[in-house]
């Protein structure tokens, strides 16, 4: 993560992605290694579980792999908005969000982001936001969400840069 004089920008952390991906595969590989081994019963939803897990994480290290070739200025906040290429190539401008927030679960802190319901509508999201908002929304938050998992920065860094480019006086 770095300041610069307008504006705040987080790249993909190398490291982390490598890290996810490793464990990623080595789970996927585990799973595989068990299914073979028969150390669950045959048919059981323990089985299931196997059989699914792993090419879940198998499909999943290769999505975090694919990040390694992307942008590499990934979230940045100034005095426009926020752009997360995660979400979309479009800006977040400050004047389309309602409402900032942030939650959590899990040891994990993000901002939900409520957007202008006509300019979250015709928003072009990444494939990656369209399925995580969907999830999102199920269990009840907004359908953008950035966190700073991944890059190379704190989520402390986020809330400060927020704070500092944001012309809105509070968040919660």
């Amino acid at each position: 993560m770095r300041w610069e004089a307008n504006r705040a920008v987080f790249t993909l952390s190398r490291i982390k992605i490598l890290a996810y991906a490793c464990l990623g595969a080595a789970i996927a590989a585990f799973s595989f290694w068990l299914w073979r081994q028969g150390v669950v019963p045959e048919g059981s939803f323990k089985e299931l579980v196997l059989l699914i897990g792993g090419p879940l994480f198998g499909l999943a290290t290769i999505a975090i792999l694919s990040s390694l070739f992307g942008e590499s200025e990934t979230l940045i906040v100034d005095r426009q908005g926020i752009l997360d290429r995660r979400i979309s190539d479009t800006r977040l401008p400050w004047s389309m969000i309602s409402d900032l927030c942030v939650q959590g679960a899990h040891r994990q802190s993000w901002l939900a982001v409520d957007l202008a319901p006509h300019f979250e509508a015709a928003l072009r999201k990444t494939k990656r936001a369209q399925y995580t908002g969907a999830v999102n929304r199920a269990f009840g938050f907004p359908g953008v969400t950035i966190g700073v998992q991944g890059l190379d920065g704190r989520f402390e860094d986020l809330l400060q840069a927020v704070e500092r480019f944001s012309p809105q006086e509070e968040m919660h």
